[in-house]
Formats: C-alpha cells, structure tokens, sequence
C-alpha cells in the first residue's frame, strides 16, 4: 500500500461487479509490522460491577490504537452471565496484533445487551508493557467510568491474572 495514510476506503460491489446500490464500502488500513511467532496469553477480571447495574452480563473488548486515533478489534471475551465480578477465559494476542509492547491498547468493558447495542461500563487506555508491570506488581487498574455513572461510590478495577 503506497498511500500516505497507508488506508483506503473501497465501495463493495455486487457479484456480477456492477454497483448495487447501497452494499457499503470497506476500509482497509496497512501497517509494517515485524514477523514474530511472540504471543501473549492474558486473562482479565473485573470486580465492583455492582454499584453500575443490578444484573450484569460483561464481556471485554481489546482493540489496538492506529496512527489517526481509530480502534482496531484484536479480540473480544465471551459474555460472562449474571455476573458482577467476572473473570473470563484466558485470551491470546499476537505480536501482529498488538505490534509492540508499548503500542497503545483500549480496554473497554461492556454490558451485553440483547435488545440492542452494548452499554459501555468502563474502558482503560494501557499497552502490554503497562498490563506486565501491573501483573508483576500484583496490583489491578482502574477503569474510566463513563459520565453517566460517576455519581457512583464503588470503583471499577481491571485486574491481569
């Protein structure tokens, strides 16, 4: 990709390649990124969820921090049920994913809502290097509560296992 901003936004076409419409578009974004079999496997818990809602039904998304300020999806946790301190099943991110230790992350925590969007509960701006010192001192991390819960007692704290 040569493009100064190394993204590029494309319509999508139907099969017979003529355009159908409204079928959308689909941006691509480039990155050089160093060839490394390196992984990390990290399992997430959060507590205090209590103070926010009466039943919870958690799930965590990582996304990685790109050049202009847009989110990258890396992965995502599977819903944790009725469950107001959750811990959620180890997750595995890839050097290609993640680029670098020191590679801008967000960590957003939400609740699964079945009738429409996820409500977003809090979210942490960190990278894999911050999240070692963290586990290595074994100490949690507070997470950014949005402003229509910040009348709330209780604080909402990622913790790395």
């Amino acid at each position: 990709m040569t493009l100064r901003s190394r993204s590029m936004t494309l319509k999508l076409h139907g099969t017979n390649g003529h355009d159908v419409g409204k079928m959308g578009s689909i941006t691509i974004h480039a990155e050089e990124t160093i060839v490394s079999k390196m992984a990390i496997m990290m399992r997430l818990r959060c507590s205090n969820l209590g103070s926010i809602l009466f039943k919870s039904h958690p799930f965590i998304r990582i996304s990685r921090i790109i050049a202009n300020g847009k989110r990258i999806p890396v992965c995502k946790t599977e819903v944790s049920n009725n469950n107001l301190d959750a811990v959620w099943k180890p997750v595995c991110i890839t050097m290609q994913q993640y680029v670098s230790k020191d590679h801008p992350l967000l960590i957003e925590c939400f609740n699964f809502n079945i009738f429409g969007y996820p409500t977003l509960i809090g979210k942490l701006h960190t990278s894999i290097g911050e999240m070692e010192n963290l586990y290595k001192a074994n100490a949690g991390a507070n997470i950014v509560v949005p402003s229509r819960f910040k009348n709330q007692k209780k604080v909402r704290r990622f913790h790395f296992l």
